[in-house]
């Protein structure tokens, strides 16, 4: 009987060995995906960094695009309101210049003492 149990205890021993063995090299396998998917995890880790950096770099560029834009737009506006009022400056004195004109020439032909001493 004794011969039966050391065959018993032998095949259990192989067993686990061999339930051991599987498990090691399961356990290698798993190991190996999960240092790749780490590797991955970093990877991408580092794209989505670059493409925050390149974001902000292309908002930075907008931003400052649609300043110097309303800059540009200001100063375009000012220089067109200075130019009408400069133009409208200029109406307003020969307005004032023609209007100056009329009188005096008006003063001239309605003076009756002037007319009276023509005559």
């Amino acid at each position: 009987m004794k011969f039966c149990y050391r065959r018993d205890i032998q095949d259990i021993n192989w067993q686990r060995k061999s339930n051991q063995l599987n498990a090691g090299e399961r356990l290698r396998e798993l190991e190996a995906t999960w240092v790749g998917l780490v590797s991955k995890n970093y990877d991408i880790e580092q794209a989505c960094a670059q493409l925050e950096e390149e974001i902000a770099l292309e908002r930075q560029r907008r931003e400052h695009s649609v300043r110097k834009r309303r800059q540009e737009d200001d100063s375009s506006s000012r220089k067109s309101k200075a130019k009408i009022s400069r133009q409208e400056r200029e109406e307003e004195v020969e307005e004032e210049r023609v209007e100056a004109s009329k009188e005096q020439d008006f003063g001239q032909e309605a003076d009756p003492s002037e007319a009276m001493i023509e005559d």
